[in-house]
């Protein structure tokens, strides 16, 4: 299987030249390895299965490339749709162009990425991210700002609405998961502290959340901080307890000494977003770790992440019984894979509900490689059953594993040759297999 993969991967990186983006060697009706994206570097983030069995992919491209000065250009925010087969069925690069810096004689290219997708209640695609503005300075100096960018496309690509004030707009916000709700979406990310009397705080990050209603127009948000260094939220969950809808944040929290990042697992009411600068930390879990993915299942939170430093690292997976009122929520159990040099990318319930898939990404001496493993309910690793590597491309990453509605899975991740990289997914049976 291993040297088939070998062969495969090498018959892309041969025709890469002649058509980069939707490269593939199609395997069979159910299985496929395809390429995305535009030029140079691009980056998956994101991706979701779709009501007629294809996918929808989000990231970001780069515009250009400088070869006298190996600087990357305009990274554009991406979204790319696919049928079940995995043939492009249209893609958008969302974004203005670099704007020249004549102060100081100089392009500044965007910084424009997708960052997080979800199908909607009534069938269409929330994409949130973050854009780039420019603006001038006192001294007409250029200066650049990010901020959180929600969009709202059908499922033909025409886009529906979008908003790119949402935020504190000029502090360099970004925007890294959306999560639907009763009454709208809750967008989450950073935004820059400004607090001008803490050397120790300005410029650090704040865990940032912002609440829109259905036409993506901004309702209220609420800043976490109260730490020392950078807090950044990436996933959320919505669910609900005793009538009352939650989400569950997944987070990041990195200490003012960059000695250590640790996971920050926060559930919050939604009301308590109508009150800017109020929240509940009832399950405030940290580990000096890495975070990967979280998801519900079995009436459980489960969690993948990477224990230690993000080269040297284990692969964690921890579940966590959820109390009604969140007051009471508890570790339940945890394991912690015996492969070193591993990120834990991501996770899923199998189909037969009788354990997860997890995704990975092994590093060694900065080669990298995608590779899945089963995990019983109760904790034990099979390495009999799913445990498959996925190519032997040089820096390939695992982004995120999905179970597909056919019985089978699907991996997204980023695959690198040389000075390019691309977006690639994987189509794989139930097994884990590609045939």
């Amino acid at each position: 299987m291993k040297n088939w993969l070998i062969i495969i991967f090498s018959f892309v990186i041969l025709i890469g030249c002649k058509e980069k983006e939707g490269a593939y060697l199609p395997i069979s009706s159910s299985s496929f390895v395809k390429m995305y994206g535009k030029s140079k570097i691009d980056n998956a983030f994101d991706f979701k299965q779709t009501s007629d069995d294809g996918y929808i992919l989000v990231g970001s491209v780069t515009d250009h490339y400088s070869t006298e000065t190996g600087a990357l250009g305009d990274k554009q925010f991406y979204i790319v749709k696919i049928d079940k087969f995995g043939n492009k069925q249209w893609e958008l690069f969302l974004g203005d162009s670099s704007v020249f810096d004549t102060l100081n004689n100089v392009a500044i290219p965007l910084d424009d990425e997708a960052r997080s997708v979800q199908i909607t209640s009534d069938g269409n695609y929330i994409v949130a991210g973050t854009k780039m503005f420019f603006t001038l300075g006192t001294s007409n100096e250029l200066k650049t700002y990010t901020n959180m960018y929600l969009v709202k496309i059908d499922p033909n690509g025409n886009i529906l609405s979008e908003n790119d004030r949402i935020g504190y707009f000029d502090i360099n916000d970004r925007g890294n998961g959306v999560v639907e709700i009763s009454d709208g979406y809750i967008v989450l990310g950073s935004t820059e502290n400004e607090e001008l009397n803490n050397n120790n705080l300005k410029g650090q990050k704040d865990g940032l959340l912002a609440r829109c209603n259905f036409d993506l127009q901004l309702v209220d948000s609420l800043r976490q901080s109260g730490y020392s260094g950078d807090q950044e939220f990436f996933k959320g969950i919505s669910t609900s307890f005793s009538g009352d809808e939650n989400i569950i944040l997944l987070g990041e929290n990195k200490t003012l000494s960059g000695e250590g990042v640790n996971i920050w697992l926060v559930p919050y009411s939604i009301s308590d977003l109508q009150n800017p600068g109020s929240s509940k930390d009832k399950l405030n879990v940290e580990y000096d770790d890495f975070a990967g993915t979280i998801i519900l299942a079995n009436n459980e939170l489960v969690m993948i992440n990477t224990d230690g430093t993000s080269t040297g690292g284990k692969s964690w997976i921890s579940s966590f019984e959820l109390s009604k009122d969140l007051e009471t929520t508890s570790l339940n159990a945890f394991i912690e894979t015996p492969n070193a040099n591993t990120l834990g990318n991501s996770i899923c319930q199998t189909h037969q509900k009788d354990g997860f898939i997890t995704l990975n990404t092994k590093d060694v001496s900065g080669d990298k490689s995608i590779f899945t493993q089963f995990i019983t309910n109760e904790g034990v690793i099979d390495e009999e059953k799913f445990n498959t590597s996925y190519g032997d491309v040089s820096l390939e990453e695992g982004i995120s594993i999905i179970p597909t509605n056919d019985g089978g899975y699907a991996i997204l991740g980023n695959a690198r040759f040389g000075s390019d990289q691309k977006l690639v997914l994987i189509k794989i049976d139930e097994n884990g297999e590609l045939k």
